[in-house]
């Protein structure tokens, strides 16, 4: 499924894994899947962009036993950086699955200083770069997650020269606080301006976005026969009933 999505050209290698996986709902659900990295490597993309990632751990786990669901994944290598995200949730023993209701208590680490290693996951034509750093806890419940922490973007880029989207010297931190995501001035240039984006998100099942984006000569397209740049102030709002933008 992931050679179908990225393309024959831009997915090989060498990459040995194995796995285990049982279930039983007898008396009570019990949940067994693990898939882990064994030997190899993997290549992602190709041109400037390709390469072998470096994995030296790839690991995904989830286990339920006696209404205990504990899910954990890692990726590690030499070129895409290291992220782990485990996630622990109470339910009862006989919860086929766990409900909304259930508590919840996970954390998420990510030391990513090398994005474009990522950029083949993206359309064909589109480039990433830069750095996603930070680390968040999560509480509360599945259906209404609290959290805590701080992930910090640098000198992100995103680029399609096709398109004309040049992005580059991006910066910013995502805040997780309490049952809010918070975009603490990220920003970004294009051109010879910049355009930033501060507001804030919901981490509940009914999603209420807020945003502010401010552009000041801001190259948002710069092909040869289209050109867009944009300043002013603009205001975003988005919930599961409409989307408005305002400016």
């Amino acid at each position: 499924a992931l050679e179908r999505q990225l393309g024959s050209r831009n997915l090989d290698g060498d990459l040995v894994l194995s796995g285990r996986f049982a279930v039983s709902t007898d008396n009570s659900t019990l949940v067994t899947l693990e898939l882990s990295r064994q030997s190899g490597d993997l290549r992602i993309g190709e041109n400037a962009g390709s390469g072998l990632m470096g994995l030296r751990e790839l690991k995904f786990t989830l286990n339920a036993d006696q209404g205990v669901w504990r899910v954990s994944q890692i990726i590690d290598g030499e070129r895409v950086g290291r992220a782990e995200a485990t996630a622990n949730v109470i339910a009862s023993a006989q919860d086929l699955f766990p409900p909304m209701s259930s508590p919840l208590d996970g954390k998420l680490t990510a030391r990513l200083d090398n994005l474009a290693a990522w950029g083949s996951f993206l359309p064909p034509g589109w480039r990433l770069g830069g750095g996603l750093n930070g680390e968040a806890k999560f509480s509360g419940t599945l259906g209404a997650p609290r959290g805590q922490g701080v992930l910090v973007l640098n000198d992100l880029s995103v680029k399609n020269p096709l398109e004309g989207v040049d992005l580059i010297e991006g910066r910013g931190r995502i805040v997780f606080v309490g049952d809010q995501v918070q975009l603490e001035a990220i920003s970004a240039r294009g051109g010879d301006g910049r355009i930033t984006v501060d507001g804030k998100g919901t981490l509940s099942t009914k999603p209420d976005v807020q945003l502010t984006l401010k552009a000041e000569n801001f190259r948002l397209l710069g092909r040869v026969d289209r050109r867009v740049v944009a300043s002013g102030t603009a205001r975003l709002s988005a919930n599961s009933d409409a989307i408005k933008l305002d400016g």
